[in-house]
């Protein structure tokens, strides 16, 4: 069950659960290249994005405890989910933007920068980790504003259409 409660960001911004109209922004959206790119999907024959997909997004949204949907502007443009591990004081952390008008505007960094006040603050999480594609610039540099930073390199853990790549894992503490 999604506990998540709403952050407002700013006036365009918030994250907040899901509801039943992010299915058709969702849909909207299909299979953006640039982001599938970015977390590891192949980019060879793209399957296309169908209604069933969009309704399977919004359900996995609503059962997963800590999943936001991100608002912009009254329409959903991404998510991202905190995965608690509440034995030993640490989440993880995924953050997906779909609408590639507007990557580099700074809004991966605010609204990572308001999931992490939340989990420090009101989940009382000593730390964060997250892992990343080391081709992934924009959002390295992204998490490295809100304080995150590299703990380890994991040498060609990811294949993309038969290329190996490296994953970083980034850790913040409270």
């Amino acid at each position: 069950m999604n506990k998540a409660p709403a952050i407002v960001i700013n006036k365009d911004l918030l994250i907040r659960k899901p509801i039943k109209s992010d299915i058709d922004d969702r849909l909207s959206y299909g299979r953006p290249k640039e982001f599938r790119k970015m977390v590891g999907g192949s980019m060879k024959d793209i399957p296309g994005y169908t209604y069933q997909d969009a309704v399977d997004f919004y359900e996995r949204a609503l059962s997963n405890e800590f999943n936001w949907i991100i608002e912009y502007k009254s329409k959903l443009i991404g998510i991202c989910r905190l995965t608690l591990n509440p034995e030993r004081d640490k989440a993880r952390y995924s953050i997906g933007i779909y609408d590639e008008s507007l990557y580099s505007k700074g809004i991966g960094t605010k609204v990572t920068n308001s999931v992490v006040e939340y989990a420090f603050n009101s989940l009382h999480i000593q730390f964060i980790q997250l892992m990343v594609l080391e081709f992934n610039k924009r959002a390295i540099r992204a998490y490295e504003k809100v304080g995150f930073t590299t703990k380890k390199v994991l040498h060609n853990n990811a294949q993309i259409d038969g290329v190996d790549y490296n994953d970083i894992i980034m850790e913040i503490n409270r």
